[in-house]
This record gives C-alpha cells, sequence and structure tokens, in this order.
C-alpha cells in the first residue's frame, strides 16, 4: 500500500499522478459496482420509476437546508403544483415508542371527505409538515404494494391538475371573450 497517497501534505509530481489514478479508480468502481439511486428505501426508489414511466416526471429537491436537501418533491408540470413530497423522516414522528429508525415516507394529497377512512395508523397517517386536512403521509416500508400507494399519488397528480385545468379553462374562454384585464370572472381563480 502506498500510504504517500493518503498524505495531503505529500505533494511530489509522482504522489499526485498516483493520487490521480487511485481517485479515478475508485469513482471507476463506484460507477461499475453500484448503483445510484434518488432515495433511500427500496420503495420510494420503485415509485419514482413508476412516476417517471406514467408521466415522464422526476422528483426535484429544491430545499438549500443540509437536514432536508434530499427531500424529493414531484409536481405536474402544467402548473408546477406538488403532488408528493418524499422525505426521510424519524419513525417517532409518527409512532411514538421512542424508536430512532428513520424511514421514507411520502406525502399525498387526498379528497379530505374521505379522510377518516384512509387513515390507519399503521401505514397511513396524517401528513407530516403539510396541511393534515388535505394531505397523508404514507410509509414507504412495503407494507403496502406499490401499486395502493400509486393510487394514492394518482388521485393526489389528478387533484393538481384538475385545478389547473379550470383555471386554465377559465383564462381561455376570457381570451377568447375579451381581454383578461377588463374580466371580472377571473377573481375566483386568484389570478
Amino acid at each position: 500500500e502506498y500510504h504517500q497517497i493518503e498524505n495531503e501534505s505529500f505533494r511530489g509530481g509522482f504522489v499526485g499522478a498516483v493520487r490521480e489514478a487511485y481517485q479515478e479508480m475508485l469513482l471507476d468502481i463506484r460507477d461499475k459496482c453500484f448503483k445510484k439511486e434518488i432515495f433511500i428505501s427500496d420503495q420510494a426508489n420503485r415509485l419514482a420509476k413508476l412516476i417517471k414511466e406514467r408521466y415522464d416526471e422526476s422528483p426535484d429537491f429544491p430545499f438549500a437546508d443540509p437536514h432536508i436537501k434530499n427531500y424529493g418533491v414531484f409536481r405536474y408540470r402544467g402548473n408546477d403544483k406538488w403532488y408528493g413530497l418524499v422525505m426521510n423522516i424519524n419513525k417517532s414522528v409518527f409512532i411514538k415508542d421512542k424508536n430512532d429508525e428513520y424511514i421514507d415516507v411520502i406525502n399525498v394529497r387526498i379528497d379530505e371527505n374521505k379522510r377518516e377512512e384512509i387513515i390507519n395508523y399503521q401505514s397511513i397517517f396524517p401528513s407530516y409538515h403539510m396541511n393534515k386536512q388535505k394531505w397523508i403521509s404514507i410509509i414507504l416500508d412495503d407494507s403496502l404494494s406499490d401499486e395502493e400507494v400509486m393510487e394514492y399519488i394518482d388521485y393526489s397528480r389528478n387533484f393538481m391538475m384538475s385545478k389547473t385545468s379550470k383555471r386554465k379553462s377559465l383564462i381561455t374562454l376570457c381570451l377568447w371573450r375579451h381581454s383578461i384585464a377588463s374580466c371580472d370572472c377571473t377573481s375566483d381563480f386568484h389570478l
């Protein structure tokens, strides 16, 4: 083993060349031997792939805070509204058993009239960090199948699409009839 590559105080040409080759070799091993995943849990990664296949949408990571920078947001492209948020959080947020295990969860929008029948306090909980009446958190530990979770994701995405569709339809109608500036019907949609 050539120990000089580990000690930054060694700066000779030969040491530098060996250090550079060593770094390239490690990167090559990483690229060929490991699969890059965007989330920690297998289920979160499978769901991200399903969303990509179904909707051609990938998560973005808008948070600069180092504690939450790996939280992935799924957005409907038509209006940039969130329909899913994947987070890796402490399980004790939901289950008060002093367990320090971290888990992936996804927050999705639901029909608030069905909230009580959806929440089961085993895998589906009132939302963490979002409006608890309109959003739920689903633990991504395979206690629900991918297709069951995708049904909630589909509903959430369709809900966000419908909000845009109504607004865009109204704008189109106003443009067709007259200018938006003189349209009094847009006030209902907070343009």
